[in-house]
């Protein structure tokens, strides 16, 4: 288990963490536990390069089928300043051609 954090103010920040089911950052793999990185590209240049607008990350979920994409976005929800979606992780291949299993989450800049 874990989970990935992106933050832009003046730049872009970002971090992923390895947690095991108690909350305790581990890696049963080994190596390193949590990766994080900064990239100092301007505000007003983030997303320019990835389609998306000045100033705004690119999110890009992948699915295996249409239904399980428009099923995703109807279950979206705002909770309190939070857009909340649930991602159903993919179980099988690549079957429609489009982007393959992994990635399943893209988040681009």
């Amino acid at each position: 288990m874990g989970y990935g954090e992106y933050g832009g103010g003046g730049s872009v920040s970002w971090k992923v963490d390895h947690e095991t089911a108690n909350g305790n950052v581990n890696n049963p793999g080994g190596g390193n536990k949590k990766a994080d990185g900064h990239d100092p590209v301007p505000r007003n240049q983030m997303g320019l390069s990835k389609g998306a607008p000045e100033g705004h990350f690119k999110l890009e979920v992948f699915y295996n089928s249409e239904s399980d994409a428009d099923a995703a976005r109807k279950s979206v929800s705002v909770v309190g300043s939070t857009l909340l979606l649930y991602v159903r992780s993919n179980t099988g291949g690549n079957p429609g051609g489009n982007p393959p299993n992994p990635p399943q989450i893209r988040v681009s800049w």
